[in-house]
């Protein structure tokens, strides 16, 4: 946390004639990276935008550097490492798989140890149960994935206490793969994680979801009614694809939708230079619950599926639903 001493001169805002005002900061004391490989950012610093190429010595009033960074940030560091090595040339198709595979990275890191630990537990028959189902988990938040709401509950509980007590600390020369790592050997590191399959289970029992249920039955958004399943889940737990829902007891799920992937867009170019963009509103067009646009594109995103995106005159034309003009009585006349 910066502070400043509103009655020391030395904290007043600086000046700088190569500034787009006075008190902002010049763009060449602000971090930028241009590149023909890739660059990666999800809300967090400038310093890791892409691991090869740091963005290192600026101010620290605009993100800091050297420090662990987040899990989706991690995530999406790995998941492009990964897609690099895998093939010479990457595709707008793998950038699209990429974003909507919904993958836990948070439990690729540590849902590993954490079967170690449950193995070792004298638990319960309900926790028991509970570490089989997790084992069988595809560690995806995609609609289809079950167990993922009791990890998600697990973290919610026991997130902070447990990456606390990584074994591998953070180095700064491997930011994407540290730190990592939690001892089954160690008491007080299975008493957290005991209790906090416990509390888990305790939650999702009030709210009546049963511990094999479907993540898109549980994590949903409501449309006249209707319950569209959602995928993704907590950047805090890992998830590059987020979204963000508080444990509603009362509706029996992860509802309403309150924050997260919303506008969410893939562009490359054909070989002609026109551009190919696939897209989605994860939310819809319309807030109006009688249009035709409300819900569309949330069952869409429900898929995992996209709208290619008219971009020649002849493919907004194809595309057109109506056209409205004004004339000069302000009425209106639709074709």
């Amino acid at each position: 946390v910066i502070t400043l001493d509103g009655s020391d001169r030395d904290c007043n805002w600086r000046e700088s004639s190569a500034a787009a005002a006075p008190g902002l900061m010049p763009p060449s004391q602000m971090p930028s990276l241009t590149t023909d490989t890739w660059v990666n950012n999800a809300n967090d610093s400038h310093w890791l935008s892409n691991p090869g190429k740091r963005l290192e010595g600026f101010s620290p009033i605009i993100g800091n550097e050297g420090t662990a960074r987040s899990l989706r940030t991690r995530a999406g560091l790995v998941f492009v490492d990964e897609l690099l090595d895998a093939q010479e040339a990457v595709t707008a198709r793998d950038v699209q798989d990429l974003l909507f595979s919904h993958r836990h990275y948070g439990a690729e890191l540590l849902l590993d140890d954490i079967l170690e630990i449950c193995s070792q537990l004298e638990a319960t028959l309900d926790v028991a149960a509970a570490c089989g189902i997790l084992s069988e988990w595809d560690r995806r938040q995609d609609i289809d994935s079950r167990g993922a709401h009791i990890y998600n509950e697990l973290w919610t509980a026991a997130g902070r206490k447990l990456m606390s007590r990584l074994t591998v600390p953070f180095d700064p020369a491997d930011p994407a793969n540290t730190p990592r790592g939690l001892d089954a050997g160690d008491e007080e590191t299975r008493a957290i994680v005991q209790k906090g399959l416990e509390t888990a289970l305790s939650k999702l029992g009030e709210a009546n979801i049963l511990p094999m249920a479907r993540w898109g039955d549980i994590q949903f958004a409501e449309r006249n009614g209707e319950r569209i399943g959602i995928p993704g889940g907590s950047g805090f737990a890992g998830m590059y694809s987020v979204i963000t829902a508080r444990l509603n007891s009362k509706a029996g799920g992860y509802t309403p939708i309150r924050h997260g992937n919303s506008y969410v867009q893939v562009v490359t170019w054909q070989d002609d230079g026109t551009p190919d963009a696939r897209a989605i509103l994860t939310y819809s067009q319309s807030p109006q619950q009688e249009s035709q646009w409300y819900a569309d594109q949330t069952k869409l995103y429900s898929n995992s599926e996209w709208i290619k995106l008219p971009f020649t005159e002849r493919e907004i034309e194809a595309d057109m639903i109506q056209r409205l003009v004004l004339n000069e009585l302000n009425t209106r006349d639709t074709d």
